[in-house]
């Protein structure tokens, strides 16, 4: 009868050691599962801020190009201008010297008159 009890004590003792074990183990799993948990949340969290981190650059790096395009733009229109403007002086320097050739062309062809005149009465 000692050794039945002897064995029911050492049954009891096992199923307490691995009853304590078992709760070890879930209480592992448990805190090995929040941990997985956590480096999931903060990898998502990383993702989330890289996309968020791209998204600005992107739109970053639109601004800029449109800031690029309106300064070209803007560029471009201020050279027209300028070169409109040369053109009109080109265009009224040349009708001031087309004015200025006929005035002389009809001074001349007036003195070549007076100086046929001038021979014929000699």
């Amino acid at each position: 009868r000692a050794k039945v009890v002897a064995k029911e004590q050492e049954a009891v003792l096992f199923l307490v050691d691995a009853t304590s074990l078992l709760a070890v183990t879930q209480k592992e799993k448990e805190l090995f599962r929040k941990g997985l948990l956590s480096q999931l949340e903060a990898q998502t969290q990383k993702l989330h801020d890289a996309e968020a981190t791209r998204r600005l650059e992107e739109q970053q790096r639109q601004a800029q190009e449109h800031q690029r395009h309106e300064r070209l733009v803007q560029s471009l229109e201020q050279e027209s201008q300028r070169l409109r403007a040369e053109m009109l002086q080109y265009m009224q320097d040349g009708e001031r010297n087309l004015e200025q050739g006929v005035a002389a062309s009809a001074e001349q062809s007036a003195q070549w008159r007076e100086l046929e005149a001038a021979l014929h009465e000699v």
